[in-house]
């Protein structure tokens, strides 16, 4: 389909290059469209009966047609390239403009724990690409961000995230689509500063991207964190909104059944409660440019922290919400979500018109149900709402993606404890039909956190029977 859209617009430019109308043809012929192939067949004329009717050699036919397909992806690729280095000289110029000394920052700091301290110009500042029609709006706060402007070798990455309807894929290998870097000369005034600009797409740069081992590196220890923090902060929320109160502590979140908000944290998380907390005060507020710059203050002077950089609008689009579940009946699909994005989505099991639809929460978290491990609520058992439905493991895998069963939700063992281990007591449910794609998003390394010294999940006081 790439191929026919680019030679349409190559032929409507280049209407008497018979060539490409044959090749177009070809394109539409391989496709079934026999009715557009024979109009294309029509306009290239004497080529068409060169290559379909004549005795010339398929050789010589097929060396001239591989030599005009070359010709025409030299072209298609000189186009994208051109185009992108209007884009990058019209952000540099915007950059010029707009970096003076003194801008106001307009980026989120957070703090992730590392195992030794980085100067500033060793963490990349994270810019995510939710929208492809949105990567310039990203690439001009890259540029011309404060943090880059006041850091001589300070660079800024640029992810993107898949996007499927109006939901956004997370990954924990997101597409880079570039890096910029400050030129380290502290001799150059501000109006005068150069960039390094690499844009690591095969069809724009004609090259195999090179995308730095440290930016990989750094890539991949910040996605981690980046789900312990909402983790944290959905389990905050969720405290909150059962107890009326924040959580003094994070023993608070992970205690013993029934109390057992969290099913446990990380050391790192254990670092981010104290400013994650702290932030919790004012969520959902009209806040003041001093109360925003005290609240980032407090996160980066937190003990034992690392300030990791990240675009306002990239921290808007992950932390916009706590984590919700979201169940699609029509295509057996189970999210982890949060505003727009997906950070999870299993296959799983339910019951059909025996599972309801409509709004609920996590009422309940218990570890092997009934006393087991391996019985048919498998090794975690979540109820919704304090009914008879659950999200649950089971012992029948071969039930999931079916409806099977009588109004519960059946998950695969790894992927219900993984779910367990992610989202909070008190986190919303919502069961409806058509409202998920059916991509299924799953992680390299599961999330898991480790149970608090002493914090006991089961409840052997009380015989489960969910509508399993």
């Amino acid at each position: 389909m790439k191929d026919i859209l680019f030679l349409k617009r190559y032929v409507e430019s280049h209407p008497d290059n018979r060539m490409s109308w044959y090749l177009l043809g070809k394109e539409y012929e391989a496709t079934g469209q026999i009715g557009k192939a024979n109009y294309c067949f029509n306009q290239a004329g004497d080529v068409y009966e060169a290559f379909e009717h004549t005795q010339i050699p398929a050789k010589w036919l097929l060396e001239a047609a591989e030599r005009e397909r070359q010709l025409i992806e030299r072209q298609r690729k000189r186009i994208a390239r051109r185009r992108w280095s209007m884009i990058a000289l019209m952000l540099l110029l915007i950059c010029g403009i707009s970096g003076a000394p003194g801008a106001e920052p307009t980026d989120l700091q957070l703090p992730l724990e590392v195992t030794k301290p980085q100067k500033p110009q060793e963490q990349p500042m994270i810019y995510l690409v939710g929208d492809k029609e949105k990567a310039g709006t990203a690439w001009q706060q890259a540029i011309s961000s404060h943090m880059i402007q006041g850091n001589p070798g300070q660079r800024a990455v640029v992810l993107e995230l898949k996007q499927r309807g109006s939901w956004l894929l997370w990954s924990h290998q997101p597409q880079v689509m570039g890096e910029v870097k400050q030129q380290e000369d502290p001799g150059t005034s501000s109006s005068h500063r150069t960039y390094d600009v690499q844009v690591f797409d095969p069809a724009v740069c004609d090259c195999t991207p090179d995308i730095p081992r440290s930016t990989r590196t750094y890539i991949a220890k910040w996605v981690t964190q980046i789900e312990e923090i909402q983790s944290l902060r959905s389990g905050i929320m969720g405290y909150q909104q059962i107890y009326s109160k924040k959580p003094a502590q994070i023993a608070d979140l992970t205690d013993s059944y029934p109390r057992n908000v969290m099913a446990g944290n990380t050391s790192n998380m254990r670092s981010l409660f104290t400013p994650l907390n702290q932030r919790q005060t004012i969520l959902g507020q009209d806040k003041s440019s001093k109360q925003e710059s005290e609240d980032k203050q407090s996160i980066v002077d937190s003990p034992g922290a690392l300030t990791v950089n990240m675009s306002t609008n990239s921290a808007k689009m992950l932390f916009d919400e706590p984590y919700k579940i979201v169940i699609d009946k029509q295509n057996h699909r189970l999210a982890v979500v949060s505003g727009r994005v997906i950070w999870r989505s299993y296959e799983v099991g339910l019951g059909g018109d025996q599972t309801p639809e409509g709004s609920f929460e996590i009422s309940e978290k218990v570890k092997n149900p009934n006393g087991k491990s391996n019985g048919e609520f498998g090794s975690r058992g979540m109820t919704l709402s304090d009914t008879l439905y659950a999200i649950h493991g089971t012992n029948e895998p071969a039930s999931i993606g079916k409806d099977e069963s009588h109004g519960c939700i059946r998950m695969r063992q790894a992927d219900v404890e993984e779910l367990f281990d992610m989202v909070p007591l008190g986190t919303k449910v919502v069961i409806k039909k058509g409202i998920l794609p059916d991509d299924l998003v799953e992680p390299q390394q599961p999330f898991k956190v480790r149970p608090q010294q002493g914090q006991n999940q089961t409840n052997p006081h009380k015989v489960y029977k969910w509508l399993n």
